[in-house]
């Protein structure tokens, strides 16, 4: 009985670092323009993932940084799709640095956490990419309710099929270069030995 209620603490815990991980970079990136958000994010992506081998020995800390990509992608993916008549299109040049920041990002991120993927403690690229993946689908669906909520039902479709387009363009320009970094990191490990 004392290990099962330790348990749901623990879980307890986990999903409460998660939330607000999530919602404080969320509400970070949210408020910029997309390059400002995108710079936001490469950043919170290349630090945290210096945090990846916390995942056993402190899974509060691991679930709040995975909390807190999730919310800068959400963030940034947010500006993209409905940009609240700041900008009403989005320039060509700026698209670019979006992504090109992102890339580096993933890559930079897969790159550290290759390096480090002797150690058992440091999750897999699927296991980033489930926990993170989980995370963006409920922020997701938290922000289109809210939209329909507030605004009806139409706006809220509209929003939601701009986020579902934004989240995947982010997420695999994230992914890709990701999983390159990763493989490379770990091919460096596997020669340094």
């Amino acid at each position: 009985m004392q290990n099962h209620l330790v348990s749901i603490k623990t879980d307890f815990l986990r999903l409460l670092g998660a939330i607000a991980g999530g919602l404080i970079l969320y509400r970070v990136t949210s408020h910029f323009s997309e390059l400002v958000s995108a710079f936001i994010c490469t950043v919170v992506v290349i630090t945290l993932s210096g945090f990846a081998s916390t995942r056993q020995t402190h899974p509060i800390l691991w679930w709040a940084n995975l909390g807190a990509i999730a919310g800068a992608v959400g963030g940034t993916a947010l500006v993209i799709a409905d940009p609240q008549d700041l900008l009403p299109t989005i320039a060509l040049g700026d698209r670019v640095m979006t992504l090109s920041l992102l890339s580096m990002a993933g890559f930079i991120s897969g790159l550290l956490i290759g390096k480090g993927s002797h150690d058992l403690k440091i999750p897999r690229p699927k296991e980033f990419i489930k926990g993170a993946s989980a995370l963006t689908t409920v922020a997701y669906a938290f922000i289109v309710a809210l939209k329909f909520m507030f605004e009806g039902l139409d706006p809220a479709r509209t929003l939601s099929s701009r986020l579902s387009t934004t989240t995947t363009i982010l997420v695999a320009t994230l992914a890709i270069p990701g999983w390159l970094g990763y493989r490379l990191g770990y091919l460096k490990f596997l020669s340094s030995d």
